[in-house]
């Protein structure tokens, strides 16, 4: 799950789909919340009764060689108030690195895995983001490319609404090289590999606008995987969910997890991201073009997606 949203939206789905299809009743909801608080495996959630998931699309091309993540979110379930809250961080922001110094926040995957292997880039990720967001982070999750297009195609596809359309011939193609895309503006249904396209390409605006991309992706994925006819594709989903994602969360916590997400609302997701008001564009010393972070104002909407409002508006 390269790219994005693709972690949030595969796990939150799979979330999500346990809540749809699953009977709801207050003593599971406590059963849940004490499992994740009290359990001997280590599980250290946020609070009792809520888990916040690192969610990480990785631009991952050979096995062999560490990765940047493409896509990065943060996603909240929360019991007590039966809802689900998502952040978008983009990829260009500038931050400081646990050991490595200032950098792209996308490159603190790759440290960690050319450090410790494939579950250090992940750990070095949540420290990451944990240290500079001032939040408690429990656990990743991770997707690359073909993973969140398997998964889009497992669920029948999804329904977007693109706002403007979409030209850009600079799109990287799977072999290091470039093709060109179009896609259309209005609302369109969207297999896997659009899907990917839609979220990934940025050459036709910016970082910040591929972030909302995303956010909206992640939006239309948990939609369609709470549709009636989910039920028959659940088993697919379920396998291409366990051999497709990368976690440091053991099958036992896995489980505990779903039992959390059962007593979420399905209705009530809040969505946030880091934007332009929280960013400016910087040219680093050394010629890089980021994202420089204004802190005040992103801590000011960490607090937002954290306890968000009830009349408050996804944004």
């Amino acid at each position: 799950m390269k790219g994005f949203l693709l972690f949030i939206i595969i796990f939150i789905a799979i979330l999500l789909g346990g809540c749809a299809v699953a009977s709801q009743s207050a003593p599971v909801g406590r059963l849940a919340t004490l499992m994740l608080t009290y359990n001997d495996s280590g599980y250290q959630t946020t609070e009792p009764g809520q888990v916040t998931f690192l969610v990480l699309g990785l631009d991952r091309r050979s096995k062999s060689e560490p990765t940047r993540s493409d896509g990065m979110m943060l996603v909240n379930v929360n019991v007590e108030h039966g809802r689900v809250s998502i952040l978008s961080i983009p990829r260009d922001l500038w931050v400081t690195v646990p050991g490595y110094g200032e950098d792209r926040i996308n490159t603190a995957f790759f440290y960690g895995e050319l450090e410790d292997g494939e579950s250090g880039g992940g750990k070095l990720a949540m420290e990451t983001v944990a240290q500079n967001f001032n939040v408690p982070v429990d656990h990743f999750v991770a997707l690359d490319f073909h993973a969140f297009q398997t998964l889009v195609d497992d669920v029948g596809g999804i329904d977007i609404n693109v706002p403007r359309e979409i030209r850009d011939d600079q799109y990287p193609d799977n072999n290091y090289g470039y093709k060109s895309i179009y896609i259309p503006a209005g609302a369109q249904h969207m297999n896997g590999e659009l899907a990917l396209e839609y979220g990934r390409t940025r050459h036709a605006d910016s970082d910040l606008g591929r972030n909302q991309r995303q956010a909206q992706l992640a939006q239309a994925f948990i939609k369609a995987a709470l549709q009636p006819q989910i039920l028959v594709r659940l088993p697919q989903l379920a396998h291409d969910v366990q051999t497709l994602v990368e976690t440091d969360m053991a099958p036992r916590e896995m489980v505990w997890s779903l039992l959390l997400a059962r007593q979420v609302n399905p209705h009530n997701l809040v969505t946030q991201r880091i934007g332009e008001t929280e960013v400016s564009r910087w040219i680093t010393p050394q010629g890089a073009d980021v994202l420089r972070p204004n802190w005040a104002a992103i801590h000011k909407t960490v607090v937002e997606w954290q306890n968000p409002s009830k009349t408050s508006n996804n944004r």
